[in-house]
């Protein structure tokens, strides 16, 4: 819920805070949402694994990520005219849309692979509070000084942040369970 809200609140927030950089983000938004479906229903595949198979799925997760990221930064300008009709708003924006790809397929693996199954929601829902409080403020300054661009290197701010608090929860999970 948090993290549709943060979604959703940014390209109105965004309309008013730089008006100019909205349509440019709202292009590159649709087609960041687009691209989060392939993460989301590899991930939704192995949700349920038996837990000697999560770690092997979270591996190939990962490397899916990372390969579809770069695959993703090389096509997103031609895929942004193919479907949307229109280009990126700069060289620049298909690079932001990969990074913030890679972060949203990170923090989807962390959370549905491995958190989620091992009863911590609540570390998914801090991580996701962190990242929005840190990305909206952080996208709506950005947009300001940097138009477009700088709203999308807002949202990386926002999938940056819960990722590192993902990981940073995951690491305490694992050690309070040694203990």
């Amino acid at each position: 819920m948090i993290a549709t809200s943060y979604t959703t609140a940014l390209l109105p927030l965004l309309q008013i805070a730089a008006p100019s950089a909205a349509p440019g983000f709202a292009v590159a938004q649709r087609l960041l949402s687009y691209a989060n479906l392939a993460t989301i229903s590899l991930s939704n595949a192995f949700m349920g694994a038996k837990s000697h198979q999560r770690a092997k799925n979270i591996v190939v997760m990962l490397t899916w990520s990372a390969a579809s990221s770069v695959v993703f930064a090389l096509i997103a300008p031609v895929l942004s005219e193919l479907i949307l009709g229109t280009a990126l708003p700069s060289p620049w924006s298909a690079l932001l849309l990969a990074a913030t790809y890679l972060g949203v397929a990170i923090n989807t693996c962390i959370s549905r692979l491995w958190l989620i199954p091992h009863g911590q929601v609540k570390s998914v829902v801090a991580a996701t509070a962190i990242g929005s409080a840190l990305g909206l403020p952080s996208a709506l300054i950005l947009a300001m000084r940097f138009g477009a661009d700088g709203g999308l290197a807002g949202t990386l701010v926002a999938e940056t942040a819960c990722c590192v608090a993902l990981i940073i929860m995951t690491v305490r999970g694992r050690g309070a369970r040694r203990g």
